[in-house]
């Protein structure tokens, strides 16, 4: 039977700690193109985790003024393009800065588009269809654990590559040093590879054959012989 693409993703995004509640951003500051007209502010974040998640409020809350961690249906009205991680509101916020403007919200790295298609490149590099994949091997093995870490692979590639393209900064007395980042990022790439490989070999050994010594020693006793005068 093949596995569910909800299941694959759900484990993905478990093992690269992607999930809803994964990364939280705390009073984010929108104070670029607050002009007094101005009513579309754009997060820093994209891939926003909104409205209920398994009974769970994720936000995205504003506060402005004297409201506090406002939904987009509270005192102070906004509509979210969650992909794009805009916010407009329906009036503008002020110009000065009396009236503290600022959003907390919890976002994803990748969108579950992103997944999907890893899990079927991992699929076809496990020499199976992509879309229907399948974890039970023979002799009761399984391909499942090494299919997540090759999407866990591609996962730790696309960080690497979003801070491939940025450039070392320093500011408040901190420094980021992109090479840096974007090489540990490859190394635990290179960590899932290696791990998928193992994974992938164990799936098929008979389980069997794990408990067994692949050699053993046999000590016997030759018969008498006496050899021809």
């Amino acid at each position: 039977m093949a596995t569910s693409y909800a299941t694959l993703i759900i484990s993905a995004r478990e093992e690269t700690r992607d999930m809803v509640y994964s990364n939280m951003i705390r009073q984010e500051s929108l104070t670029e193109l607050r002009d007094g007209t101005n009513t579309v502010f754009y997060l820093q974040n994209q891939n926003i985790v909104s409205g209920m998640v398994n009974s769970v409020q994720y936000g995205p809350w504003v506060t402005y003024g004297s409201n506090k961690r406002s939904l987009s249906t509270g005192a102070f009205p906004f509509t979210l393009d969650a992909v794009n991680s805009i916010i407009t509101f329906s009036s503008a916020p002020d110009s000065g800065s009396t009236q503290p403007l600022f959003v907390d919200y919890y976002y994803q790295w990748f969108s579950d588009t992103d997944y999907t298609s890893w899990i079927d490149q991992a699929t076809l590099e496990l020499t199976e269809t992509a879309g229907s994949f399948v974890g039970p091997v023979g002799l009761g093995g399984d391909l499942t654990p090494a299919l997540i870490q090759l999407v866990v692979e591609r996962f730790w590639i696309a960080r690497a590559s979003l801070y491939a393209t940025k450039y070392a900064t320093s500011s408040g007395g901190a420094s980021e040093q992109v090479q840096t980042v974007t090489a540990n990022y490859l190394k635990l790439a290179q960590q899932a590879r290696a791990k998928a490989n193992s994974l992938r070999k164990v799936a098929y050994v008979d389980p069997g054959q794990i408990m067994q010594p692949a050699s053993a020693t046999i000590t016997t006793q030759p018969t008498t012989y006496t050899p021809k005068e």
